[in-house]
């Protein structure tokens, strides 16, 4: 509307940028919209972007959020999971081809927002990892507690035990939401008076045999343990200070 008033061509770049100074509306005109119009523009322009140009504005809105909070921080894959618009997630969620969640170093890198170490662990078999975490399927919760187990709150653990195993499903099970895929089997409803073994068996018959069929180049079987990471991984275990 703003175009057809001042006579300008609509340009979409333009809309995104412009504020009411740039336009010349005529003398004497008065503009006056009720709310449900506004509201029908706007699903207009939203339905003219695509979901790249939608992800884009997020991420940059996002961005301006925590660059405001901490000056030069770049948005974790966490920040942008707490603020991005539930509308555009579902999208994501449906379209997964477009998502920054299944590859987000490579999204920072595609906008040069990476330091030095980060573009070097963009051509490393760490990447590799990051990446199938990422992407691996979770139709159900059990690799959840199995990759919680290597994460050891921070302090990567190359090989797992049954004590890993037992502590990090039983932690992980003893939450509310995260109960559902096991009550819902009647072989593991009766999961909140399981022993050590019970855990260690549910791991090893699921995501301890399927992690490792399908990403043999992370993972490998190690003697008198439950699972271990290949020993090319250890090199990416330090963390930045």
């Amino acid at each position: 509307m703003p175009f057809f008033l001042s006579g300008k061509k609509y340009e979409k770049e333009a809309a995104k940028s412009f504020t009411q100074g740039d336009y010349e509306i005529p003398d004497e005109c008065m503009i006056d919209f009720d709310l449900e119009l506004i509201d029908i523009f706007k699903r207009q322009a939203e339905q003219e972007m695509s979901i790249r140009e939608k992800i884009e504005e997020q991420f940059d809105i996002i961005r301006g959020k925590v660059t405001s909070e901490v000056a030069g921080k770049i948005p974790s894959r966490v920040d942008l999971f707490t603020y991005m618009e539930t509308e555009i997630y579902e999208a994501l969620k449906r379209n997964t081809k477009y998502s920054p969640f299944r590859d987000y170093l490579s999204f920072l890198e595609e906008r040069d927002l990476l330091d030095q170490d980060e573009k070097a662990l963009c051509s490393s078999l760490g990447k590799e990892f990051i990446t199938m975490i990422e992407t691996t399927s979770m139709n159900k919760s059990y690799k959840m507690p199995l990759l919680m187990a290597f994460y050891n709150n921070g302090k990567l653990k190359m090989i797992v035990n049954e004590e890993d195993i037992y502590h990090s499903f039983k932690k992980y099970y003893s939450f509310g939401s995260n109960k559902v895929d096991l009550l819902k089997h009647k072989s593991s409803s009766g999961f909140e008076s399981w022993t050590k073994k019970d855990y260690v068996k549910l791991a090893v018959s699921n995501p301890v045999k399927f992690i490792s069929q399908a990403h043999p180049e992370c993972f490998k079987s190690v003697e008198g343990y439950v699972i271990g990471l290949k020993l090319r991984l250890k090199y990416y275990r330090c963390t930045k200070k």
